[in-house]
């Protein structure tokens, strides 16, 4: 009945790992591949120089500004596919109350190349929120932080706006260089060498140090078999069955009976249980008191 039973957990482990096994690559073929955003702010991309009598003047439309700010918003291809004509629409909602006065834009695809992006709606702003819309030619992906495509705002103002982007097909996250299969790589290597110096310590421990311990300390354990031997002896000499064994011949049998029980023992280890043990292989002197 109990091989019935052990087969039967067998069956039932193995049928939830199977099950366990297939869920996972199912996420993994169904799962939505992720873009990653990455957002940068500078209030004062370009300022008035503070010189005196300074003539050096920041006109946008023939209006003189004191500063332009940049907001850059761009997209990283993380994954393990390249997509192709993936709709983009990048939405700058200004924080309530804050000033964002939008003064012109530009974008680009990979390696800055504009022919890898599309507008395909000029720029909208429509309930204080300014849209725009475009259509990414090519999102190659990136082993490291290879940009896919940029976005750039010059703009009026101090406070950053909330950004939001929405990629056809494709969710989105907060950029994070964890993200890259350059740094998956270099945390599975890692992970990897430590396995490696583990059962390497493991290795050096049973192989080599555990024997060398073993040896050192066999006359430790010479002690304790003799004590042992004499605790059976003494046990033995109070019972009346052994009363015709004198106290040399008791000893004795005590004796060769503790060697042949672990005789036993040290014949049914395998080579490496041996080793591990320092090829101690017990002696008849071993229990001798």
């Amino acid at each position: 009945m109990s091989d019935v039973w052990k087969n039967i957990v067998v069956a039932v482990v193995s049928f939830l790992l199977a099950i366990l096994g297939q869920q996972y690559f199912f996420n993994k073929q169904h799962e939505i591949p992720k873009v990653d955003i990455i957002t940068n702010f500078d209030s004062n991309y370009l300022s008035k120089p503070k010189f005196p009598d300074s003539k050096v003047e920041i006109k946008v439309d023939n209006n003189t500004k004191d500063s332009i700010g940049l907001l850059e918003v761009a997209l990283v291809n993380f994954s393990h596919k390249v997509f192709k004509d993936v709709p983009v629409i990048i939405e700058i909602k200004p924080k309530k109350g804050d000033s964002f006065t939008y003064l012109s834009h530009f974008a680009h695809g990979e390696k800055e190349l504009k022919d890898l992006v599309e507008e395909t709606k000029p720029y909208e702003f429509n309930n204080g929120v300014h849209r725009f819309s475009y259509k990414a030619i090519s999102l190659n992906r990136s082993e490291e932080a290879d940009i896919a495509m940029k976005l750039g705002i010059l703009f009026e103002g101090q406070e950053e706006p909330d950004v939001v982007v929405s990629v056809a097909g494709l969710n989105t996250r907060d950029f994070n260089i964890e993200n890259s299969p350059a740094r998956e790589k270099v945390q599975r290597d890692a992970i990897f060498i430590l396995i490696a110096v583990i059962l390497g310590l493991f290795a050096f421990i049973f192989i080599i140090f555990g024997p060398i311990i073993s040896r050192l300390i066999t006359p430790l354990d010479r002690k304790s078999d003799k004590r042992y031997s004499k605790q059976i002896f003494e046990v033995l000499r109070s019972e009346s069955h052994y009363s015709h064994m004198s106290d040399d011949e008791l000893k004795i049998h005590v004796a060769n009976f503790l060697y042949k029980r672990q005789l036993n023992w040290w014949n049914s280890k395998s080579l490496f249980g041996k080793w591990s043990l320092g090829m101690r292989e017990p002696q008849p002197t071993d229990y001798s008191i």
